[in-house]
């Protein structure tokens, strides 16, 4: 367990197949969905008690992906209108943007 802690990546998640962290998070970067890290590696098709872990650890990945696409989109925004993230927010919430970005 200390060498999970050192890399999260090497966690095992399934055991019936020695599928990692990483191996789960590469393949859903790369595309594939539950069914297909499934077939890829063989997780999810052995005892099944891996299929909460992997889930849930999908979701995160999801999430975590959709929050960077959202920033990247509000930052390229507001750099094609000339401004920055910071007064793309101040002008939604009603503040008034910065005068240093302008």
């Amino acid at each position: 367990m200390a060498d999970d802690q050192k890399n999260p990546d090497d966690e095992v998640l399934c055991y019936c197949s020695g599928t990692r962290r990483g191996q789960i998070r590469e393949l859903f970067l790369g595309g594939r969905d539950m069914d297909g890290i499934s077939r890829w590696t063989g997780a999810l098709s052995g005892c099944g008690g891996c299929e909460w872990d992997i889930g849930v650890y999908l979701e995160e990945l999801a999430q975590a992906t959709e929050a960077a696409a959202s920033a990247s989109a509000a930052t390229d925004v507001a750099a094609s209108c000339g401004g920055s993230a910071k007064d793309d927010v101040a002008s939604q919430c009603g503040e008034s943007p910065s005068s240093n970005n302008r």
